[in-house]
């Protein structure tokens, strides 16, 4: 998670469930929002991020489960 949220302590906090999913990946993706905001969307990077956010997907859903 620390890898796909791009921080050890969003990783951290949303393994702990001291965030949930949403928050933690709005917070990992405050800079390439900007991004996206000033320069607009990029299809590559977009098909990058759906890529990340299903992963994190799984990954909550493992470390929940165990």
């Amino acid at each position: 998670m620390t890898t796909l949220c791009g921080s050890a302590v969003t990783g951290l906090a949303l393994f702990k469930g001291a965030v949930d999913l949403d928050a933690a990946w709005k917070a990992a993706h405050v800079d390439e929002d900007w991004t996206i905001e000033q320069w607009g969307e990029d299809d590559e990077a977009q098909a990058r991020r759906a890529w990340r956010e299903k992963e994190i997907r799984a990954a909550v859903m493992i470390s929940k489960a165990l």
